[in-house]
């Protein structure tokens, strides 16, 4: 549509670093939307509310055929195929937007007595220095907000349903949802849960599909609900409540139905697309209920959350321009912490083309590192050989944040505290922060090589695809020891180490190792190499003998109901657990000094093994081929034997290594 004038319309200059703009919808029912936009002063008391939406299709598309879009105005290529008028001009948006303002007009919000916020009129996006300024307060501009307004998109085929859903989870009492699921369509959901009537499969899917809308993945959301006041949510022509969307998130991680929602979301994709999803799928991610995040994040914004905490989670989410996994997250660490005038000198947004996405990532991970006083957050650093296109400039040690994370960190999970830390491998050794300047890339850390790879075995996914249990104990048949080098079994070192000897989150027990003779079973069934490993003198147990193999499947041939099936079929899923949690994208190996251990898929022998001042956990390393003290992060290791400082024992000669 042309404006009046038929010009367009430029922003007026803003009169201070701390002056906004603001967006009035003008009383009118036809088109074009008729608007007007002022400059404010944000350090005055004004009131207005704040905008939260996805610029881009808004709609999740996974579950449609070609040829069945719910909405093909999405389809236009035109990135602004709508335009309303800003003070008697004429302004593109995006369809998306275009729709919100509808909505918003239709509700009543945006009128002259609480303006609107919102990024994409309200910033001028061509000013880079204005929007460097904006974007670094905009974490004030949403919490000094009235109210934020969610718009999740128009209305689509999965509506109602999903709503309807929602509605019966939502009321839920929380005594019921002590339950953990396994199966989404067996009786016990809805009748634990007390859901009258049941949800159907079909229900299900609505609601996951809707819950993948794209708002649900964009970085800036995670920032704008976290530190609303109020939050309204426009669901199309619905109203939800935000409370409602929180009690169904908290409920579907409490319960596991979050990843049995993920698992029938992909299923049904691969049933349209004639696609597989191998079994090794990532463990950690469930793109059903990014929401559960908000939950976490909102719930502890009046205490401290680390930067590496939501570092890490912002790699859940996507991000149009991907530098913003740091700058969209810094309005929600500042308001948590006491930021030092150095770390923000770190987090500074900066949207010049000379400000490279290496960088950014590069100085937000030195910014966690001053911030923890650890080196804690190469843990998230990942090397997944065919999962993911790592970032080829950034340094080894810097972790890639637009990565979605396919590993469990073996220490502990980002921000849970010394409270809750399980390994010290480092112990007491004195911590020093690395000298560093922004844009640097290496960094100059302190530590000591405790050994070398001797020997690598297969990953999980080789391990549980191709049947390659068989070269995994291998490594325990050619074990040159009867002694592990703690004095201690040498085949029970071997079982905790694929568990990184986790089970129920305590050191693991003898109900664990019975239940590693049930992964065996469902493995593996050649039972000659499995007798030899059984009548091993050294072997007391822990791999089962053929008597006890046998023992074991007639029971499993037994009815499902069984006491004895029903007991091995809960330790087995307390083992499978750990098990995949430690061994997912990781590698099993064995050590010159005849330890064992798992770390990144990516390990190669003769890598070595070392204890880094700051680290909880081992890490291995690559000589980087730049210098003899040049070295790359393979990945977090658990060396079994190492976790707990046994490796400081005698007189230790802490040494630099330069990082890259």
């Amino acid at each position: 549509m042309s404006s009046t004038d038929g010009s367009t319309f430029k922003h007026t200059p803003l009169l201070s670093k701390t002056s906004i703009r603001l967006l009035t919808i003008l009383p009118d029912s036809g088109r074009p939307i008729r608007c007007s936009v002022s400059v404010a002063e944000l350090q005055r008391e004004i009131t207005y509310d704040c905008l939260s939406y996805t610029w881009g299709d808004p709609l999740y598309r996974g579950l449609s055929l070609p040829g069945d879009r719910n909405d093909d105005r999405y389809s236009n290529q035109n990135l602004f195929p709508e335009s309303i008028e800003c003070n008697g001009k004429s302004s593109p948006v995006g369809q998306n937007l275009f729709d919100a303002l509808l909505r918003l007009r239709s509700s009543g919000y945006g009128n002259a007595n609480c303006p609107i916020w919102i990024d994409a009129i309200c910033i001028d996006q061509g000013n880079i220095p204005e929007k460097n300024d904006q974007v670094a307060m905009m974490g004030h501009i949403y919490e000094s907000a009235r109210s934020v307004i969610i718009w999740l998109g128009p209305d689509d085929v999965y509506t109602d349903a999903a709503i309807d859903v929602m509605n019966r989870l939502a009321s839920v009492p929380e005594a019921h949802t002590r339950a953990r699921f396994t199966d989404l369509m067996g009786d016990d959901v809805s009748e634990q849960l007390k859901i009258n009537p049941a949800i159907s499969r079909q229900e299900w899917l609505c609601y996951a599909a809707s819950l993948q809308r794209h708002w649900f993945t964009r970085i800036w959301v995670v920032q704008e609900a976290c530190l609303a006041k109020q939050i309204t949510v426009f669901f199309g022509s619905k109203e939800v409540s935000w409370s409602s969307l929180m009690a169904c998130a908290r409920l579907l991680e409490k319960t596991n139905l979050a990843n049995l929602l993920a698992d029938l979301i992909i299923r049904e994709q691969n049933a349209l697309t004639n696609k597989t999803t191998p079994f090794d799928k990532s463990i950690l991610s469930s793109g059903v209920n990014n929401q559960y995040i908000y939950t976490v994040l909102k719930g502890e914004t009046k205490a401290r959350i680390t930067l590496e905490k939501i570092l890490s989670y912002s790699r859940y989410f996507n991000a149009g321009d991907e530098r913003d996994h740091v700058f969209g997250i810094k309005g929600i660490w500042e308001k948590t912490n006491d930021v030092t005038t150095t770390m923000q000198e770190y987090m500074k947004p900066e949207y010049d083309m000379r400000m490279k996405l290496d960088l950014v990532f590069t100085n937000a991970t030195y910014a966690s590192i001053c911030e923890t006083g650890d080196l804690n957050i190469f843990r998230l650093v990942e090397h997944v050989p065919h999962w993911s296109q790592r970032l080829e400039t950034l340094p080894s040690w810097v972790p890639d944040y637009r990565q979605k994370p396919q590993l469990q960190p073996i220490a502990t999970r980002p921000g849970q505290g010394q409270n809750k830390k399980r390994w010290d491998a480092s112990a007491e050794l004195t911590w020093e922060l690395p000298p560093f300047s922004k844009g640097q890339k290496h960094l100059i850390v302190r530590g000591f090589q405790i050994d070398i790879v001797d020997e690598a075995g297969p990953s999980m996914l080789e391990t549980m695809e191709q049947f390659a249990i068989l070269d995994l104990l291998n490594i325990l048949f050619h074990y040159p020891s009867l002694t592990y080098p703690d004095g201690s079994n040498y085949f029970d070192s071997f079982w905790r180490t694929l568990i990184k000897d986790t089970f129920r989150d305590i050191s693991a027990d003898n109900e664990a190792r019975e239940a590693f003779h049930c992964l065996i079973l469902k493995l593996y069934w050649e039972l000659k190499f499995i007798s030899q490993l059984a009548t091993n003198p050294v072997n007391h147990g822990v791999i089962p003998s053929l008597d006890r193999i046998q023992e074991l499947k007639s029971i499993y041939d037994q009815d499902d109901n069984s006491p004895e099936r029903i007991r091995l079929d809960d330790i087995y899923d307390d083992f499978e657990k750990p098990f995949k949690e430690a061994f997912s994208h990781r590698r099993f190996f064995r050590t010159r000094h005849k330890y064992f251990g798992i770390t990144a898929e990516s390990l190669r022998t003769s890598d070595s093994v070392w204890i880094l001042a700051g680290a909880d956990a081992p890490y291995v390393l690559r000589h980087a081929g730049d210098t003899d003290n040049s070295w790359r992060i393979v990945g977090e290791a658990y060396v079994h034997g190492m976790m707990n400082g046994e490796a400081l024992k005698g007189d230790i000669q802490l040494g630099e290594l330069r990082l890259v």
